[in-house]
């Protein structure tokens, strides 16, 4: 059991451990059970190729759908939905190196206030 605060992890099996330490248990704990994941990427509007890449992230992997299995407990429909447009958005600015765009620095405020406590 992962425990969450403000959309942070914080704590396995009830107890609090510090984030480089949970990611190494549940890095170790998933080890068995690992899947890559495997896509082919369209980078055409940058770069003008597709690539097939290969990630491997499994602790990364279990505290996403942990706390995606969380929000999906606590909040309304209409707050997911606008979470994963927001998720997206964000995702893409940072792929695409916009990091110190303007929308990709005004846009943090929303998903900050979706996980108070």
């Amino acid at each position: 059991m992962i425990g969450f605060e403000a959309a942070c992890r914080v704590s396995l099996d009830r107890r609090a451990l510090d984030p480089v330490v949970l990611v190494e248990k549940l890095t170790i704990w998933r080890a068995p059970r690992r899947r890559p994941v495997d896509h082919v990427e369209g980078k055409k509007p940058l770069v003008g190729i597709k690539s097939r890449e290969i990630y491997e992230a499994p602790a990364a992997t279990v505290i996403h759908r942990a706390h995606r299995a969380l929000e999906g407990l606590t909040l309304t429909k209409d707050t997911l939905r606008f979470n994963r447009t927001v998720a997206d958005e964000l995702a893409q600015l940072t792929y695409d190196g916009l990091w110190f765009s303007a929308l990709h620095r005004d846009s943090p405020g929303y998903p900050a206030s979706s996980q108070r406590v």
